[in-house]
């Protein structure tokens, strides 16, 4: 679990404020980011680390998403 600090914004590693997740200093355990807390005079939030979760699809499904269309001859489209 990944811990950021916010003070009005989140807290950037130079202790600059930034508007966003992205540029926050992530803190690896929740006594560093209290410690930061306390200096900045903000609070504690937990982050949800989605990065290890990698988002695959099962190969067999994959053949499924790409099914080709068969063509089909030039009357059997105009007769519909």
């Amino acid at each position: 679990m990944a811990y950021v600090v916010k003070a009005m914004c989140y807290v950037d590693s130079e202790g600059y404020g930034v508007p966003n997740l992205k540029g926050a200093k992530r803190y690896e355990s929740k006594e560093m980011a209290e410690l930061a807390a306390y200096v900045s005079n903000g609070e504690v939030v937990e982050v949800k680390d989605y990065s290890q979760k990698t988002n695959k699809i099962n190969p067999l499904k994959r053949k499924n998403l790409r099914k080709e269309k068969q063509p089909k001859s030039n009357q059997a489209w105009m007769k519909k």
